[in-house]
């Protein structure tokens, strides 16, 4: 009840008795406008979620965080759904091989990839010299949308950056339409403003980040990394990276 009357729904409605789901469903659906329904839909999509949670993992059911899920949710499929979005944005003019950062300064390459059923992601942090100082690999099951899995990349970068101490970066993505959402503020798939916003907020805790579009050619090495294994891990210099990555980095440098 409580979920209901903070997204505005009509109780009297939604607390008439049914024995038949399917009946209740329909009476919803006649009595009830198109945004409304949605919020319906998606409302019962989250209670559900919030019952196993509370069901399987022993937590107390959050109705403001319910309420959040429904509204963003909707807001994000609006803009996804928005047929006057603008276009692509034209590909930039953009490195065709890797280049070290300015001495004394830090470069953070993200990609992400696939590995059977698993969709993977991992970072690669250099210094003006083409040294590794960092680099982490995360995975998940089932696999994601290719862009879902960049956005996912990039938060988790600049997450790593920060947990090692580190103030001013630059970060380096071969995904346009993720470079051009964080840049341009040109956002073409809202169902990842919710990670959006994560990367934004994690942007202001920098002293100074800059998010550069690159090719693929000049992300080899993060690529690689993300595409080596499915396995959680991290480092703070290549001897653990795999081979094939230590070699992209020296060609890289070299």
């Amino acid at each position: 009840m409580l979920v209901w009357s903070t997204i505005n729904l009509p109780w009297a409605l939604l607390s008439s008795l049914s024995s038949d789901p399917l009946l209740w469903m329909l009476a919803c659906f006649k009595s009830l406008d198109e945004t409304d329904f949605r919020k319906l839909l998606v409302g019962c999509w989250a209670i559900w979620t919030k019952r196993n949670e509370t069901r399987h993992n022993l937590i107390s059911p959050d109705v403001m965080e319910a309420a959040y899920f429904i509204t963003s949710y909707l807001a994000s499929c609006a803009t996804a759904l928005d047929c006057d979005r603008p276009p692509p944005p034209h590909p930039p003019d953009a490195t065709a091989r890797w280049e070290p950062p300015a001495m004394g300064s830090l470069k953070i390459n993200v990609d992400s990839g696939k590995i059977g059923n698993h969709t993977t992601w991992a970072g690669l942090i250099r210094d003006g010299r083409g040294r590794c100082i960092g680099w982490y690999s995360k995975s998940i099951s089932p696999i994601l949308d290719p862009e879902h899995g960049e956005y996912l990349a990039t938060k988790w970068g600049l997450i790593f950056a920060r947990f090692l101490g580190i103030s001013t970066i630059t970060l380096e993505a071969d995904c346009l339409a993720l470079v051009s959402a964080i840049t341009d503020d040109t956002m073409l798939n809202g169902t990842l403003q919710n990670l959006l916003t994560d990367i934004r907020v994690l942007l202001q805790e920098f002293d100074s980040c800059q998010v550069i579009f690159i090719r693929r050619n000049a992300n080899k090495a993060a690529h690689l990394l993300a595409k080596s294994s499915t396995t959680v891990g991290f480092g703070f210099d290549d001897s653990t990276l795999p081979s094939s990555v230590r070699e992209q980095m020296y060609i890289d440098y070299h």
